[in-house]
């Protein structure tokens, strides 16, 4: 039996995004400042698939860095990583198993994610219902019992750990051509100082709506692109249309979350003095309570439409006291 070790991912609505930082929230002592000084810009973008009932469903909500094509990822721009690509056809015709080829690559301490028929996963809404092919994270083995471990997202439920027998794991890969990518941490990762000067850049372009001068990924050109703080107009222009997906405010969380980290940051390294770092995070836990609350409202919408007005004055409300809280930061630092 092997694990490799796995944190609680301070971003997590969407698989490769939760996959990545539940690796880096492992090391969290040496990779924190890294994640500080790049994860501070949001965006509203659009894309749509076809859930399970055949409905359209929009992807809306992430940081700068979420793969927008399957070309732009962001693992290929996280510095701790040694990152491998093990085409289908060569797993396929040098393992006698995808299971093998895990043991093989977990033993040498490397996480594998790749898309997988979730036909043949039990956890999954698609079990044995129809092909849909989803991005699984695969970090232990377990060779007595003839399981794998994941981490996944399932029928829109939290970021999670699950357990696949060899077999079911083995159908999910021969059912998809899909290729693995295989990351692995680097024996010394350098630590990264806090930038403030970046932060404060970041924070700039967050409260005037525009693309981060430094994105951790290349700039991607999108028309539907709304960044930092017209983020909430977007939001509300959708819920307005009935079409909204609950983790574009779960980001909202993340994102307020992963600032009371930077708060804590900014005010240890004398960054910001002590009365500015407790009416600011007084400011940004305020934040984090609302969007919470807006969040749970919206998982009830997208069970029960109704209450739309309401959704909006919410989104409003939390859009003013962002900028409130953005103009204090960014005059402080």
């Amino acid at each position: 039996m092997k694990l490799l070790p796995l944190g609680t991912p301070v971003i997590s609505p969407y698989p490769m995004i939760a996959s990545l930082h539940s690796v880096i929230a492992a090391h969290e002592e040496d990779t924190l400042n890294w994640v500080l000084n790049n994860y501070v810009q949001i965006i509203y973008t659009h894309w749509e698939y076809t859930n399970l009932h055949g409905k359209k469903v929009e992807i809306q909500g992430n940081f700068t860095d979420a793969y927008f094509n399957y070309n732009v990822r962001p693992i290929y721009k996280m510095p701790f990583f040694y990152h491998d690509k093990i085409s289908n056809a060569i797993i396929k015709r040098k393992w006698v198993s995808f299971a093998e080829f895990i043991q093989d690559y977990i033993d040498e301490n490397y996480y594998v994610m790749c898309y997988l028929n979730t036909k043949y996963i039990p956890h999954s809404p698609n079990y044995l219902v129809r092909d849909f092919d989803h991005l699984t994270f695969i970090f232990g083995y377990d060779e007595s019992n003839k399981v794998v471990h994941i981490a996944d997202h399932y029928d829109m439920k939290a970021y999670d750990m699950y357990e696949v027998s060899f077999d079911q794991l083995n159908q999910a890969f021969i059912h998809t051509e899909a290729d693995a990518e295989c990351i692995k941490v680097h024996d010394e990762i350098q630590k990264s100082a806090l930038n403030v000067n970046s932060i404060k850049n970041k924070l700039i372009q967050y409260q005037n709506s525009l693309p981060d001068c430094e994105l951790v990924v290349e700039p991607v050109t999108l028309i539907s692109a709304h960044y930092g703080l017209s983020y909430y107009d977007k939001l509300v222009q959708q819920i307005n249309n009935g079409n909204v997906d609950y983790r574009a405010v779960h980001i909202l969380c993340n994102h307020k979350s992963l600032m009371q980290k930077r708060l804590q940051a900014l005010y240890e390294h004398n960054h910001i003095d002590c009365e500015s770092y407790t009416g600011l995070s007084m400011k940004n836990d305020e934040l984090l309570n609302l969007s919470t609350v807006l969040r749970n409202a919206m998982v009830k919408y997208q069970m029960k439409p109704s209450g739309i007005s309401k959704l909006i004055l919410q989104c409003e409300e939390l859009n003013k006291l962002d900028a409130e809280f953005v103009s204090k930061l960014v005059q402080v630092l």
